[in-house]
C-alpha cells in the first residue's frame, strides 16, 4: 500500500479504513479518512470471483495524493502575504501617529501651563492683557516711525 500524503484540506494525518464482506460476491469498500477536519474520499469493488484486489484502494490512495498547482490559490496566498504586510505597516504608522499626538498634547499641556503661569505673574504685577496687547501696539508703531527716519542701510 503506498503511503497517504496529508490531508489537503487541514494537513492532518490521514487514514484508511477498509471493510470486506464475503456472501455470493466478494465486495470490498472502504474510505481515506481526515480524523481533524472528517473529510473522506471512499472506493468500492465487488467481484463475482470471490476474490479480493488492492487495485481500488491504490487508485483511491494515488487520487488522494494528487495535488494541483493551483496558480489561483498561489496568487491568493501571495495577495493575502502582501495585505497582511500592508496591514503591519498601517499600524505600525498608527502607532507611531498615536505616540506623536500624546507627545504634542503633553507639550500643549506644559505650554498652557507656563501661558497660565505668565498671566498669574502678570496679574499679580498689576498688569492685564489688554495693557498688554496695548503696549504691543505702540512698541510696534514707534518702530515704524523710527525705521522711517532712520532706514536701515
Amino acid at each position: 500500500m503506498s503511503e497517504l500524503k496529508p490531508c489537503p484540506f487541514c494537513g492532518g494525518e490521514a487514514e484508511t479504513q477498509e471493510w470486506k464482506k464475503m456472501g455470493e460476491t466478494a465486495m470490498q469498500y472502504g474510505h481515506i479518512i481526515c480524523p481533524r477536519c472528517s473529510v473522506y474520499f471512499g472506493w468500492a469493488d465487488i467481484r463475482t470471483d470471490r476474490t479480493y484486489d488492492t487495485a481500488r484502494e491504490e487508485k483511491a490512495i494515488a487520487s488522494w495524493n494528487t495535488r494541483t498547482a493551483d496558480k489561483r490559490i498561489q496568487e491568493l496566498d501571495k495577495k493575502f502575504c502582501d495585505q497582511w504586510n500592508d496591514r503591519d505597516a498601517a499600524e505600525s504608522k498608527l502607532w507611531k501617529a498615536q505616540e506623536r499626538i500624546a507627545a504634542l498634547s503633553e507639550d500643549n499641556a506644559l505650554n498652557v501651563t507656563r501661558m497660565n503661569a505668565m498671566i498669574a505673574k502678570l496679574t499679580e504685577l498689576g498688569v492685564g492683557l489688554d495693557e498688554l496687547a496695548e503696549g504691543k501696539k505702540d512698541f510696534q508703531n514707534r518702530l515704524r516711525e523710527n525705521t522711517k527716519h532712520h532706514p536701515i542701510d
